[in-house]
């Protein structure tokens, strides 16, 4: 199925990134502190934004930890981009 192919196309990804020295596919790897974990801790521990929107109100907190953590994704490969099909509906932000 696609989704199985998808799984085994991830574990080879994630297995190469390993062999290359990247520290998130190294499972014994200790995470290091982000700008998210950073603003959370500096923070009302009781607020976490729930949209884009709701976060760009606060971008002295949220900004880098958003920005960091799409790059941490664009680099982990966790989507790819495609055209959208027509007559398909898309997502108001």
């Amino acid at each position: 199925s696609a989704a199985a192919r998808d799984a085994e196309d991830t574990e080879r990804r994630v297995s190469a990134a390993a062999k290359s020295g990247l520290d998130w596919a190294n499972t014994n790897a200790r995470p290091r502190p982000t700008a998210l974990s950073t603003a959370l801790a500096n923070t009302d521990p009781n607020w976490i934004p729930r949209s884009y929107s709701e976060a760009m109100t606060r971008p002295d907190l949220w900004k880098t930890p958003m920005d960091e953590e799409i790059a941490r994704m664009e680099e982990r490969k966790v989507w790819t981009l495609v055209e959208r099909p027509t007559g398909a509906q898309t997502m108001k932000n």
